[in-house]
């Protein structure tokens, strides 16, 4: 009888045992990569919208709706600027910039017939790279001082070029390149370059912000910076 026992609770386990097993290799799967893979993606910044004033000027407007655009932004909007405005009468439109339009200046958009409106506008920012300023300090190490002059959004990475040049030729007698840095909104950087000049004449510094054209900014032609003028006294 115990024997018995013995030999059913022995037949009763390896059951149990035989069961789990089979349970295990069915929940494994055949292919590990499968649990492993991942999906890349890219994360894109949503754009940055700047509110701006956007008034009804008052006037008849049954032939066209001519709402005045002012800038209220904390910086200048630069020419090819493009600005969105948006009445209470569902008219909508977008105007680009003919010229810069500092804080407080004022441009006419248009826009369907309607004297009873509110309207509202707003651009997207985009940052603002430029030089500071740039110089040498001693013999063998130039000081350059990198903004980010928009105050609304920050610049991505990117690189500074230094150049130091011969007076008398513009010939480039020593260059040195930045890491790629980011900025935020307004921020200013100060870099410092190694800088060796086996050239005894005069000589005056030019600096390039984004140097590799990484950045899409709302100026681009302030990027450049150059002391040439220094040459002269």
């Amino acid at each position: 009888m115990v024997q018995q026992r013995g030999k059913g609770a022995k037949l009763g386990l390896g059951t149990v045992i035989g069961a789990a097993l089979v349970a295990l290799a069915a929940g494994t799967p055949k292919d590990a990569s499968a649990e492993t893979a991942t999906i890349s993606t890219t994360r894109i910044p949503l754009p940055t919208f700047v509110s701006i004033d956007c008034q009804n000027p008052g006037s008849s407007q049954d032939v066209a709706k001519t709402p005045v655009l002012k800038n209220t932004a904390l910086t200048t909007l630069y020419k090819g600027q493009r600005l969105s405005w948006s009445s209470s009468d569902g008219d909508y439109g977008q105007l680009t910039l003919a010229a810069d339009l500092p804080p407080g200046g004022t441009v006419k958009a248009m826009g369907k017939a309607g004297n009873a409106y509110t309207c509202k506008s707003s651009y997207i920012a985009q940052p603002d790279l430029k030089i500071r300023q740039a110089k040498m300090v001693s013999a063998s190490q130039a000081y350059v001082e990198l903004q980010n002059a928009d105050p609304y959004v920050g610049a991505g990475a990117s690189s500074v070029l230094f150049e130091l040049r011969a007076c008398n030729t513009s010939a480039v007698i020593a260059t040195a390149k930045s890491s790629a840095l980011s900025l935020s909104k307004g921020e200013i950087k100060s870099l410092s370059f190694p800088v060796a000049q086996p050239y005894s004449g005069k000589t005056y510094v030019r600096v390039v912000a984004d140097a590799d054209k990484k950045i899409s900014e709302s100026n681009e032609i302030n990027n450049d910076w150059s002391g040439l003028d220094g040459c002269i006294h």
